[in-house]
């Protein structure tokens, strides 16, 4: 399979981190996790649908169109045979301009378009299904995703500035100094943060963080968990492992000895080039 990664929109950067495409046969059937973020995405699946590996060790075909909110833990899919599939990924933000209710009810939930109260959504995934091929759905969904925030309320200066600034320190920013600079009170600036962007500032600043030292452990395996720990802001190994564990469901031994899965990795971050 062929993943690949497009600009957004220019007038639409500070809300969507990338477009993505996956295109490609397979004959495999197995899961492979896809870790946490903190960026919700749409997914839509031109080709055949997903499916996904419950808890109890059920699976389900996935909707043909999907919104996936944040996520706190893996979620465990396998593709179909024909994979030709056609996604937004969201900053931390971009996702709530275009459902009309607070992102915190979409949090660790894959929810199918036809099942939200989002006629923009329908709308614009419509296009992407009908779309002549795999260019022509980007093109829809840029120039969708474009004409959808023109009209849309603008997020909350404040949380924008919250997000950037937990980006921008790869979430090791100061709670208290993020809630000072923002003239907030942490109630309140947690109460802006389930609204728009679905998780309360630490959680987000945790998976920021975490998605950051899967990148550098996946590129670097060699180092192992302690020379990340340390160099992500983690207290030591111990308190690494267990973030791991959390979020991935098992500790950093295994993908340092397994590596990543194929679907793991396309969807991992790829560090800066030096």
């Amino acid at each position: 399979m062929r993943y690949e990664e497009h600009p957004p929109p220019d007038d639409a950067a500070e809300l969507v981190a990338c477009l993505w495409t996956l295109i490609g046969t397979t004959r495999r059937s197995s899961f492979d996790l896809i870790l946490p973020d903190g960026r919700p995405e749409l997914v839509v699946h031109r080709g055949d649908v997903f499916r996904r590996r419950l808890a109890s060790g059920a699976t389900r075909p996935q909707p043909r169109r999907i919104v996936v909110g944040q996520m706190t833990g893996a979620v465990a899919i396998a593709p179909g045979r024909r994979v030709e599939t056609v996604g937004v990924r969201f900053t931390p933000v971009g996702l709530s301009p275009l459902c009309p209710f607070p992102q915190a009810r979409l949090a660790d939930r894959l929810v199918s378009v036809a099942a939200l109260k989002a006629p923009l959504l329908d709308r614009l995934t419509r296009g992407v299904l009908a779309a002549d091929d795999v260019d022509d759905a980007l093109g829809v969904l840029g120039r969708g995703l474009s004409d959808a925030y023109a009209h849309r309320p603008a997020v909350d200066p404040r949380v924008l500035a919250a997000v950037a600034r937990i980006t921008a320190s790869h979430g090791t920013a100061s709670m208290a100094a993020i809630t000072r600079d923002g003239g907030l009170s942490s109630r309140s600036l947690e109460r802006r943060f389930q609204a728009a962007v679905g998780l309360s500032p630490k959680r987000l600043a945790r998976l920021v963080r975490f998605r950051r030292a899967v990148s550098a452990l996946d590129a670097d395996p060699a180092r192992g968990g302690a020379g990340v720990a340390l160099d992500h802001g983690y207290y030591d190994q111990a308190h690494f492992i267990a973030e791991f564990r959390a979020f991935a469901g098992s500790a950093p031994r295994r993908f340092v000895d397994r590596r990543l899965a194929e679907l793991t990795r396309f969807f991992v971050d790829r560090p800066p080039a030096e």
